[in-house]
C-alpha cells in the first residue's frame, strides 16, 4: 500500500463589492437672537432617534448655529 497525499482544498476568490451603508441627512438651524441653542433633552432625544451630531457650524455674521446629523437609514 503506497503513501498517497491529500488532493489540495480548492480556492475560490469572489470580487465582492463591499456593501455601502446608506446615509441620512438632518439639519437643525437655530437663530441665536430668537431661541437658545438645543438644550441638552433635546439633542438627547434626536440621539435616541439613531441621530448623530456629525459637525455644528457657528455663523456668527447671522448669530446661526447650524447643527448637522447622520444617522444609517
Amino acid at each position: 500500500m503506497g503513501f498517497h497525499a491529500p488532493l489540495p482544498t480548492p480556492v475560490v476568490f469572489e470580487r465582492a463589492e463591499p456593501a455601502r451603508p446608506a446615509w441620512e441627512y438632518h439639519t437643525v438651524v437655530v437663530d441665536l437672537r430668537e431661541v437658545d441653542p438645543l438644550p441638552a433633552d433635546e439633542l438627547t432625544a434626536l440621539g435616541r432617534d439613531g441621530w448623530l451630531l456629525a459637525g455644528l457650524f457657528e455663523d456668527t455674521r447671522r448669530a446661526r448655529l447650524h447643527y448637522h446629523f447622520v444617522r444609517a437609514a
